[in-house]
């Protein structure tokens, strides 16, 4: 049986699946992942999205534990309306990629190099900006730019 990377790999076009994930001078460390995984460049013109749509900038797909990471990564500090809009596009996405009848867990996260200023870590926290999953409601999670993507994994 094909495993939750199997069925989205199917679904986005190879050029747009990459090894790195980097943006905006914000990388985010991919050591310690286990099991079979891919990153889809939201920016890769070949998923058919706009280019004024709104987006995040990757979406981590891993068979453990069948996670689905939406990830916005920014060099500075936060900016907490512009980085709910761009992970509510990418679950929007990630429905329209994983097949219906397959669970996942989903996160979305932000990652960020300056400052996390505390009213933009508020804004974050308030239940109108979580992001809703196929009828879940999601609190967005913070990362620091270059730290391991498994420490939200677990």
């Amino acid at each position: 049986m094909a495993g939750l990377v199997d069925a989205v790999r199917a679904r986005v076009d190879a050029r747009c699946i990459v090894t790195r994930c980097s943006a905006e001078g914000c990388t985010v460390n991919m050591n310690g992942v286990q099991g079979d995984h891919i990153l889809i460049n939201m920016d890769c013109r070949r998923l058919g999205i706009g280019r004024r749509d709104s987006r995040c900038d990757f979406i981590f797909v891993s068979d453990d534990g069948d996670r689905v990471v939406a990830l916005e990564l920014k060099r500075g500090s936060l900016d907490a309306s512009n980085v709910v809009e761009q992970l509510r596009a990418g679950a929007r996405f990630v429905e329209r990629i994983v097949p219906r009848g397959v669970a996942v867990n989903f996160a979305p996260l932000a990652v960020y190099g300056g400052k996390f200023h505390r009213n933009e870590r508020d804004k974050l926290l308030k239940p109108t900006n979580w992001i809703r999953f196929r009828g879940e409601r999601l609190q967005v999670d913070s990362l620091r730019c270059g730290r391991r993507i498994v420490e939200k994994l677990r």
